[in-house]
């Protein structure tokens, strides 16, 4: 088991009280919880790797990829907002960016609504993930979550707002479970994590309007493996999720405990503190002690694979989805909706050029 340094933590991370998980949803709301029980996490952490070489030679400096315009005026990042803001009040919205990343966000030239989350470490996408659901647990416990992240193409976009509202309504239906959105897929694609739907009851296939029971999920296969998924009629794992913070916090206690331990001493601390700008240093100091030595863990792989039994998928049809992760699919996209940016016009040109990667 792993032994947290208390005595080192800020004073504020050190009165919480002890909390255990449990499956019961049906808790106390808090006063304001009817207005407040809709909330949108954005996950905006990545660095971006693999589309570092595309971005410095178009741009002639590194900046991660959720930060930059490839469509339009607006950032992948402020598309990502506009969607958030669409579901639900600005309040409600909690953004979890990577160390260094205020600076982009600065960069665009407007103020960006609800609570900033700087994580100074990167662990993952799970820690990305309970960081924002220990902070919104200490507001509304009985609230339910829409994980949006920022780096994906969608199109249309009013389409996907009616699939999104959809998915969150089908939260009150099954509170216990988790619904992950699915998109279509369309080729054996290996880059992706893919999930195995429960095709077997004749009310789900083929064009179900409801959630649909997981078999398994299957996280970024071989050709072969992919080419039989894509058979079966298997969809694409988008990471865009919904579900009950009661739920997530069960189904991290369950899997990753070590994690869960450390952003509880969190949750107690923003239930003591809220937003009081005297506590923002501690908050900083308590998160550089939290994730100095966490072990890195990611969402799909240690929690959505390993709990598969309370995943649902929601099947995201009618919408383009895609994960502008490497050029070429970035450019498939750009050309698929005939809105390619003159600055990419002359560049599509040499397209091999730019495939560096």
């Amino acid at each position: 088991m792993e032994k947290q340094n208390y005595a080192k933590l800020p004073s504020s991370m050190k009165k919480t009280k002890k909390y255990w998980p449990t499956r019961s949803i049906n808790r106390e709301t808090n006063m304001n919880s009817n207005s407040n029980s809709k909330w949108v996490i954005i996950l905006s952490g990545g660095e971006g790797e693999r589309m570092r070489p595309f971005i410095r030679q178009w741009l002639g400096f590194d900046r991660p990829k959720q930060y930059c315009a490839f469509m339009g005026a607006k950032t992948m990042f402020e598309h990502t907002m506009d969607r958030a803001l669409a579901i639900t009040k600005p309040e409600n919205i909690v953004t979890v960016i990577g160390n260094g990343h205020r600076q982009y966000l600065r960069q665009q030239g407007r103020e960006f609504p609800g609570k900033v989350l700087q994580q100074p470490y990167n662990r993952g996408t799970a820690s990305g993930v309970f960081i924002a659901i220990a902070h919104i647990y200490s507001i509304n416990p009985d609230a339910t979550v829409l994980v949006l992240p920022s780096d994906h193409f969608i199109h249309p976009v009013d389409l996907f707002l009616v699939k999104a509202r959809q998915m969150i309504d089908s939260v009150k239906h099954n509170p216990d479970r988790l619904v992950l959105m699915g998109a279509t897929a369309d080729r054996p694609e290996t880059d992706y994590g893919w999930i195995e739907p429960d095709w077997s009851d004749s009310e789900y296939y083929p064009n179900s309007r409801g959630p649909i029971p997981v078999l398994n999920f299957h996280e970024k296969p071989n050709q072969k493996s992919a080419a039989g998924l894509l058979q079966k009629g298997c969809l694409w794992n988008t990471l865009i999720f919904a579900g009950k913070i009661q739920t997530f916090w069960y189904l991290g206690w369950k899997l990753v405990p070590e994690m869960i331990k450390r952003f509880d001493l969190l949750r107690s601390a923003f239930e003591i503190n809220g937003d009081n700008l005297v506590e923002k240093v501690n908050e900083k100091i308590a998160l550089e002690h939290i994730y100095q030595d966490m072990r890195v863990r990611d969402f799909s792989r240690d929690i959505l694979e390993k709990a598969s039994r309370n995943i649902s998928v929601f099947h995201l049809d009618t919408v383009e989805w895609c994960d502008w992760g490497r050029p070429e699919r970035l450019l498939a996209s750009l050309r698929s909706i005939r809105k390619c940016q003159d600055v990419f016009k002359e560049k599509l040109a040499n397209e091999n050029e730019l495939l560096l990667v």
